[in-house]
């Protein structure tokens, strides 16, 4: 088994010369999407950049709805994506969830999200992604401050790419003064983990 089929799942593969890539970091409270346009010359493109709440899946586990209707808002975007990056979701980093089991909620969230992607989305490559891919598989100190690790990751990688519109979007959301709106890593995993996925794909 090579490096990239240990940490990426692959659901499906469609061949494509474009790099447009959608990364979601799955989440009831906190469900972060991002798709992005990545040129030859490693300049990024971003076409769409939001976190958002699916309020009542929280409450009811058992009916993705609610996942769906959102998904089905961002239709345009899914004509021109070209790749697919889930997170993939592990037991052990489940208990703080609330309404329905605590252990396979989010398990049953990213199975709609695969679903939804296979069915919707027929041209894209679809992919489930180790969160380890983020930092590019670094192994992790203890006492390590991951998130803020990936907030200041995933604001290089920005710079690097010229993405000047997502910096600015990111640094207002730091400003905000509701709590709710503080979690930009959420947004900045989504960031990180097209940079590992492109790094990990380019070893194959």
């Amino acid at each position: 088994m090579s490096l990239f089929e240990k940490h990426c799942r692959i659901y499906r593969e469609v061949q494509n010369d474009k790099f447009i890539i959608m990364s979601i970091d799955p989440g009831t409270d906190h469900f972060a999407i991002r798709i992005e346009e990545r040129t030859e010359n490693g300049k990024i493109i971003p076409m769409y950049f939001q976190k958002t709440e699916i309020k009542t899946m929280e409450k009811r586990m058992a009916d993705p709805v609610d996942l769906f209707s959102y998904l089905d808002t961002l239709n345009d975007f899914f004509k021109l994506v070209t790749i697919i990056l889930i997170e993939e979701q592990l037991i052990l980093n489940l208990p703080h969830m609330r309404g329905g089991s605590s252990k396979s909620g989010m398990i049953r969230l990213c199975s709609w999200i695969i679903g939804y992607c296979l069915i919707k989305i027929p041209n894209a490559s679809v992919y489930e992604i180790s969160s380890k891919v983020k930092m590019r598989l670094e192994k992790t100190h203890k006492g390590e401050d991951i998130k803020k690790k990936s907030m200041i990751r995933g604001k290089e990688i920005l710079i690097q790419g010229e993405d000047e519109q997502s910096l600015d979007f990111l640094c207002k959301l730091e400003k905000n003064k509701f709590e709710k709106h503080r979690r930009i890593h959420d947004l900045t995993d989504t960031i990180c983990q097209i940079d590992g996925f492109i790094w990990l794909y380019n070893q194959r």
